[in-house]
């Protein structure tokens, strides 16, 4: 192959590709030496070429390398201490003998396959440059514009010539695109395995609505405003809950802007999906009521054990509270990061009287008491055998029905009871409460 051959062969894949001109030297000194190897047919012999970057001349050595003599397995591509000592005194152990030999000779048709070669190669170095270079940009918006749609998503071009592709999944529903278009999307991932189209794209997660915010409003990059969670819908409904730094700005009328401008430049890239802007507040009973405004609450149950919450709200509410197909209070929970279910204030009624029957039946059997006293034990809000054994009498006090002995008597009863639960449990016998 002539020099001139080589440099027309790099200058044609540097132009086209946009990889830097010393890889694509190391690329094709790697092509160069494959094609030498299979000229020692079936032999193991290590070949390296070393070309000069400026005229495009090389040459081509064959390696030995020295190893202690013991340790010489008579290969092809070692050579023991004593002999390369022969050789020349100063070789060293795990340092290699390198011996000029001649250059490959190729022809038309030789040279044409070994630009397949260099191409290949060159693209398996565009590939690993491209994961090098996006991998820290996973989460961030990316710019580019549609080369091509197809039936599985659209193929975007960036402004440095990178493809990126985006699924039909990650799309907003009902979004369309023509050829040429600018768009805006995230980084999702990087996939190395795919074959050709590594980056991958989004416009669904909740993470491209973020980072839009963070485009247009600057009090968020300044960190004055902070988005503390994010829940959407893609192309219907989206919540954000953001909390200000500075007491001095209100963080939902500086998201929203003067007349909505901030706003609306968000809503035309989602394609008016509508976002309610809610106020985070570290309390959590504030936030899940912030979360489903303007909807009206009359109270929430907590239990935080199970980490959820019951939201009760008036008939003409419920709906509302639910939204279209449960989306609002689905959206609702995400965004707060509880599990929250909507009742109407009647079936919070006949819920509650259900719980208090089963309250007074449970510790009428348990205590062997008569109904009166476990309602007023209900009533002042002792439900359980713990609570009547470790709360102190004094509480107990507040009842005016029940005097001291009586109360003695209940503590005993209950702690008894807890007892025979305990050892119930450690002899397999243990049973429903």
């Amino acid at each position: 192959m002539m020099s001139k051959d080589i440099l027309l062969i790099i200058n044609s894949i540097y132009n086209e590709k946009g990889v830097s001109r010393n890889c694509i030297f190391k690329t094709v000194e790697e092509a160069l030496s494959s094609a030498t190897i299979k000229r020692f047919e079936g032999q193991n012999v290590n070949i390296i070429v070393k070309m000069n970057r400026i005229n495009g001349n090389y040459d081509t050595f064959r390696r030995w390398k020295v190893v202690k003599d013991e340790n010489y397995t008579k290969s092809s591509i070692e050579i023991p201490y004593t002999a390369a000592k022969k050789i020349n005194k100063k070789f060293e152990i795990n340092k290699y003998i390198e011996y000029k030999i001649e250059n490959i000779n190729f022809c038309r048709i030789a040279v044409k396959i070994a630009k397949q070669i260099i191409v290949q190669k060159v693209r398996e170095a565009e590939h690993t440059e491209i994961i090098r270079n996006y991998s820290n940009k996973i989460g961030e918006i990316i710019c580019g514009n549609i080369k091509k749609i197809i039936k599985e998503g659209i193929i975007i071009e960036l402004d440095d010539k990178t493809e990126c592709f985006l699924p039909r999944n990650e799309m907003i529903p009902g979004e369309r695109f023509n050829i040429n278009e600018r768009i805006r999307t995230l980084l999702f991932k990087v996939n190395p395995n795919s074959r050709n189209l590594k980056l991958i794209l989004s416009r669904c997660c909740s993470k491209f609505l973020s980072e839009l915010f963070k485009i247009e409003i600057p009090e968020i990059l300044d960190e004055l405003i902070e988005i503390k969670s994010v829940a959407r819908d893609p192309g219907y409904k989206a919540k954000i809950a953001v909390k200000t730094n500075d007491c001095n700005i209100d963080p939902v009328g500086s998201c929203i802007g003067m007349r909505g401008s901030r706003i609306q430049s968000i809503y035309n890239e989602l394609h008016n999906e509508r976002i309610d802007i809610i106020l985070w507040d570290e309390n959590y009973t504030k936030f899940v009521i912030n979360a489903m405004y303007p909807v009206d609450i009359i109270s929430l149950i907590v239990d935080e054990n199970n980490h959820n919450m019951e939201i009760i709200v008036n008939e003409y509410n419920y709906y509302k509270a639910i939204g279209k197909c449960g989306q609002n209070i689905k959206l609702a929970s995400e965004l707060t990061g509880w599990i929250l279910n909507v009742v109407t204030k009647n079936e919070a009624k006949k819920k509650n009287k259900k719980e208090i029957i089963n309250k007074v039946k449970f510790l009428s059997l348990k205590l062997d008491i008569d109904k009166k006293i476990a309602v007023l034990l209900v009533d002042y809000g002792f439900t359980s055998l713990e609570e009547i054994v470790y709360v102190p009498i004094e509480e107990f006090l507040k009842i005016k029905e029940l005097n001291i002995n009586v109360i003695k008597k209940l503590k005993s009863r209950a702690k008894d009871e807890l007892l025979n639960l305990a050892i119930k449990e450690e002899t397999g016998i243990y049973g429903e409460i």
